[in-house]
């Protein structure tokens, strides 16, 4: 049984404050109280500043309501329960709702027009109507918060602090942003980063950003952002966008034409890097891929005249068709993780590279992968390498060398023609059909077959200096040039 007296300031029964009687601006509640009853201090225009004790754990209905000096509420972290109307037509500046509390009744802080920042517990779980008043300025979030309905709010707060490991679930930030829009978003996590955006700047739906609307040139994606949608910033001048470790995918176009966009920040283990994606971003200079089974689309980043470093990681699955095409001072690949696939004309015309080397894992150079590039010296290619298509490696006029790959069977189309520099191919006994033209323009080559290579039916070579055959397989090969039999 609580405690019960009355005095001249407080009546008190069974350890709920019934009814203050006083006139003073500074209030502090007995400790002995447990609880503040129905209109205990309503319509008292004296209070300016309240204390309540810890041990309590309800605030009943009206019971601060048209107390119209007050300022000033400290809460314990004991309350679990706040009334109808508790504290209506206040003065309240600011206020933090300690964990615990779970639901907030009907126009609990409603009326309360000086009221402009507010702090919401993880434990807060419903809100009733009108409940705040719609000149909050900021609302506090804190990690674990899910299931209050901020429509009934009928709030717009000009900013929205989420604190936390994760802050809240995408899916329902999306519903609260829905409710509040806010113009600023502040995230801050436990490790101190802080993220800011405007909710507003983005047209989102679930995990995807669908378009970017604002004029910022410095983008920082939302941290729980998974999808780029396609075309999501196609042209806009744009010179920096952040995304988050989240992501997933970049859809089809979605910087395309960005010829501002300088750096690109990605956090997260892509999926897909869809066609197009950065095409014609005419201003970026390095790119860093971190790949979980990463596909990157034809074209991705087709004609980034300026893009000089790219750094592949993780495991990338296939490199679509002209990803880098004619990027034209692209000079420094770093591959770092495994890469099953570089379709055709991947680096085509990439006149800056002078080395290559792909890790073990590696198993088709598409048709024309390097074609043009014509600074290429070192080349290094895995034995893993199954699969090496016409053109692969044309026109690389500073080529010196080249080893075949153990896996390599035939040598197709021109695979090696207009290497006018190239001197040595090393060949092994597995290789067995080399194309007619495989060589051809190939002018300082002296072609040496080896001993042990099989060769299935005759095959016809023109094109390069002189071939050095095997006694046992003149008779298998026909060259147009100069032939040497070695014993």
């Amino acid at each position: 049984m609580g405690a019960t007296y009355s005095d001249k300031d407080f009546t008190v029964s069974g350890g709920v404050l019934t009814k203050y009687h006083g006139a003073s601006a500074t209030v502090a509640i007995p400790q002995d109280v447990t609880a503040i009853g129905d209109n205990a201090f309503s319509g008292n225009t004296a209070i300016v500043s309240v204390t309540i004790p810890e041990g309590v754990t309800s605030i009943s209905d009206f019971a601060f309501a048209n107390c119209k000096s007050l300022q000033t509420v400290s809460l314990p972290r004991s309350l679990r329960h706040i009334g109808k109307q508790a504290f209506t037509f206040c003065a309240i500046c600011e206020i933090a709702l300690p964990e615990g509390i779970t639901a907030l009744a009907e126009g609990t802080f409603s009326g309360c027009f000086s009221l402009t920042r507010l702090s919401l517990p993880s434990t807060l779980k419903s809100v009733g109507a009108y409940a705040f008043p719609p000149c909050i300025a900021e609302f506090i979030l804190y990690d674990g918060i899910t299931n209050f309905n901020a429509a009934n709010c009928r709030t717009s707060p000009k900013k929205v602090v989420l604190y936390g490991k994760n802050c809240v679930p995408s899916d329902y930030l999306q519903k609260l942003m829905m409710d509040f829009s806010p113009e600023s978003v502040v995230e801050v996590h436990e490790d101190q980063r802080t993220y800011s955006y405007r909710p507003c700047d983005f047209n989102i739906i679930g995990k995807t950003l669908y378009k970017y609307n604002g004029k910022s040139t410095r983008v920082v994606v939302p941290d729980y952002i998974e999808n780029i949608g396609p075309y999501s910033f196609h042209s806009l001048p744009v010179v920096s966008v952040s995304l988050p470790v989240t992501i997933k995918s970049i859809g089809d176009g979605a910087f395309y034409e960005c010829r501002r966009l300088e750096n690109v920040n990605i956090a997260g283990s892509l999926t897909t890097i869809g066609e197009h994606a950065f095409d014609q971003c005419d201003s970026l200079k390095e790119i860093s891929l971190h790949g979980n089974s990463l596909k990157i689309g034809t074209h991705a980043f087709q004609e980034c005249p300026n893009l000089k470093k790219l750094t592949l990681s993780g495991t990338i699955s296939e490199i679509g068709a002209f990803a880098f095409y004619k990027c034209s001072v692209l000079e420094n690949i770093e591959i770092t993780g495994r890469v099953d696939s570089v379709s055709d004309y991947v680096f085509a015309d990439c006149q800056r590279i002078s080395s290559i080397a792909f890790p073990e894992g590696i198993m088709t150079i598409g048709k024309g992968a390097f074609s043009g590039c014509v600074r290429l010296i070192d080349l290094i290619l895995p034995d893993s390498v199954l699969r090496i298509g016409e053109y692969a490696f044309s026109n690389c006029i500073s080529l010196t060398s080249a080893r075949i790959p153990l896996g390599v069977t035939s040598l197709p189309h021109q695979v090696f023609s207009g290497c006018e520099s190239l001197t040595s191919v090393i060949l092994h006994d597995n290789i067995s059909a080399i194309d007619r033209y495989a060589f051809l323009n190939c002018t300082q080559l002296d072609l040496d077959i080896p001993d042990t290579m099989l060769i299935v039916g005759r095959i016809y070579l023109e094109g390069f200096r002189s071939l050095i055959v095997p006694a046992r397989l003149k008779d298998k090969i026909a060259f147009s040039g100069k032939v040497t039999v070695k014993p």
